[in-house]
Parts: C-alpha cells; structure tokens; sequence
C-alpha cells in the first residue's frame, strides 16, 4: 500500500481517507480475479460503488444493490440463526451469517427452508 500511505500524508477527513481505504482494498480483491462479487461488495462496503465506476463496470450496478438488499435483510433473522445453530454471539456467528447471505446473494439459498437446510450444512 505505498500509494494508500501516500494519500494519508494528505490533509482529509478521516471519512475521505476510510473510503479511500476501502476502495483500495475492494480493488484489490478485483484484480484477484477468482473472488467473486459478493466478496468485492463485503470488503469495500460504502465504497464499492466507486470501485464499478473506476473499473467501469456499471453494468454490474444491479447486482450491488442485489448486495445491499441481501445484506440488509437476509432470508433469517440473527435471532433465527441462533435458536437453529445453537451458536451464541460472536465470531462463529457472523461467520454463519456472511456465509448464508453469500449463498442468497449467489442464487444457492432462495427460501427460508433452503437457508436452513444450508445452515444445517455448514460445519462451524
């Protein structure tokens, strides 16, 4: 990151510089190639807009706000999550979540009884 350090010695708000990072990292998980969109969406959060327009990939603006509205409101609650795993908060719980809205996102989970089942699965 020699050119996120370089933009950090610049005066700017520290919002600027947060999205500045994120577009840095969401570009990086681009370029790898094998990562998948979801993935891209999760890493650069508020800044994966900017990242579609710097690679020019607006046709894939759809699917961003696809992302949003998985991540928003997935198929289960966090409350459903944790009466049907048994999982308390914490880390193994948002890593169950990011999974389950990951197989919405991708069309492998399109029911409520689908991300059960998927959950059920899953071996956390």
């Amino acid at each position: 990151p020699v050119a996120v350090t370089k933009v950090l010695k610049i005066k700017m708000s520290n919002a600027i510089r947060k999205r500045i990072e994120l577009a840095h990292k969401g570009i990086k998980e681009f370029r790898k190639g094998g990562s998948n969109l979801f993935d891209v969406f999760l890493i650069s959060k508020e800044a994966a807009m900017d990242i579609l327009i710097i690679k020019g990939k607006l046709g894939l603006f759809r699917d961003y706000e696809r992302f949003k509205k998985v991540w928003r409101k997935g198929l289960l609650s966090s409350e459903e999550i944790i009466s049907i795993t048994e999982v308390k908060t914490g880390p193994k719980l948002g890593r169950i979540i990011v999974e389950l809205k990951k197989a919405q996102f991708e069309g492998r989970v399109r029911s409520k009884r689908s991300a059960i089942e998927f959950m059920r699965a899953l071996n956390f």
